[in-house]
């Protein structure tokens, strides 16, 4: 966007960003220009906007349409809905410390990890929200890339088992959970539903993401309901040091040896 690219930068108000053809970009390929001499980028607040934009021809394209917007538009002659992949993914972080804030951590004990798995109806999720147009994932990666592995546990929707891990674990009764989130909050809101409905006593604290950033980095964060949109990164080893590593601002789990020991094998395992 600055120049590295067939646009740069022609000018930003903090709202909208203009990027003019770089035509030096093509020189001497036989590629030839870009097509466009400039590009608006708007952002406009509410889809409501929005549609009246597409009607009236003020803008020419809109992207992240949400599903039920984007198929009433598609009905309009004039408008086109195309829907495409992404490897972007919604995931659920754990952060296992022992201590949050002074106080015992439940999500430490990897039988409560797993109940929430197990509690948490995703494929209703995603038909109702979504429409059913994303594909569930059980990986922290997309299969499209390299060395995202495919044979792994599958948690499958079980409330039942969700309360006998939680049991198990010494939590016969429940426990309460703060769940942190600064996106999405109509998913985020359904998946504190399906927590509560396994005796999980949800305190849902959704702020907006620098509030909620900071809270993570400072180590306050137990669970945290998010989304990456991962850029078509090729590699899972791009994925993983990035949002996993030690050294990651994204990433719940600080210095963790064990983990660190993980990641460090992958390339290892995805080469062989």
């Amino acid at each position: 966007i600055i120049g590295l690219g067939p646009y740069r930068l022609g000018s930003w108000d903090g709202q909208d960003t203009v990027l003019e053809r770089y035509d030096g970009y093509y020189a001497d390929s036989p590629k030839g220009p870009a097509t466009f001499d400039t590009i608006r980028i708007r952002t406009i607040p509410d889809w409501g906007t929005v549609q009246a934009e597409l009607f009236s021809g003020g803008i020419d394209l809109a992207l992240r349409v949400p599903t039920d917007v984007a198929k009433n538009l598609g009905t309009m002659p004039q408008l086109r809905h195309l829907a495409a992949s992404t490897q972007g993914m919604y995931y659920i972080g754990f952060n296992p410390a022992e201590t949050m804030d002074g106080a015992p951590n439940p999500v430490a004990d990897k039988l409560v990890r797993q109940g929430i798995n197990h509690a948490i109806n995703k494929d209703l999720l995603i038909s109702t929200l979504f429409d059913g147009a994303p594909s569930r994932l059980d990986t922290p990666c997309s299969p499209s890339q390299l060395g995202c592995p495919t044979e792994v546990t599958v948690y499958d929707y079980n409330p039942d088992k969700a309360r006998e891990l939680f049991a198990e674990a010494g939590f016969p009764d429940g426990f309460a959970l703060d769940v942190w989130a600064g996106r999405e909050r109509e998913l985020v809101e359904a998946v504190s539903a399906d927590l509560m409905k396994v005796g999980i006593d949800v305190n849902l604290r959704y702020s907006n993401m620098a509030t909620v950033e900071a809270a993570r980095n400072e180590g306050k964060v137990p669970v945290l309901v998010n989304t990456w949109g991962n850029t078509l990164n090729a590699d899972t080893w791009a994925t993983l040091i990035n949002y996993f590593g030690a050294n990651s601002d994204r990433s719940l789990v600080k210095n963790d040896p064990t983990l660190e020991e993980m990641i460090q094998a992958i390339p290892e395992a995805t080469s062989a």
